[in-house]
């Protein structure tokens, strides 16, 4: 079952790095929910591309380096890079190009995500927190 579970977080990554949305949709259960984000599916959808626009980054890719998968949990270890084109995290827009490395956990159940944690929106979260 795990390798299974793998090869859907897999199929999920890819089609978010190739910018295939439909596909990554039918990676999702029904009931899903975003630990990081704090919603179901259409809100994670929502918050992600308001997050996207707002701190203005350019030329994303989503690289899953190394996927761990155990039972029901994935884990995977993901790069994340963008150029710097607006303020982000209360940065002015530098131009140049960053990296940052997440871990995300999915929950698998009847062959879709139902549950996730970490990854990149755990950073905004921190610093929120800190500036609030």
């Amino acid at each position: 079952m795990s390798e299974v579970n793998r090869e859907l977080v897999e199929r999920f990554t890819a089609a978010l790095r190739d910018g295939n949305s439909a596909d990554a949709a039918r990676c999702f259960h029904r009931e899903y929910r975003s630990n990081s984000w704090g919603g179901d599916l259409a809100e994670t959808w929502k918050q992600m591309q308001a997050w996207s626009a707002a701190t203005a980054i350019s030329d994303q890719e989503v690289t899953a380096r190394h996927i761990v998968s155990e039972g029901d949990y994935v884990v995977a270890h993901v790069a994340f890079s963008a150029t710097h084109t607006g303020e982000l995290l209360g940065v002015s827009a530098t131009g140049r190009r960053f990296e940052f490395h997440s871990l995300e956990m999915w929950r698998v159940q009847d062959g879709k995500l139902i549950e996730h944690w970490g990854g990149t929106r755990e950073a905004a979260r921190l610093h929120e927190q800190l500036t609030r």
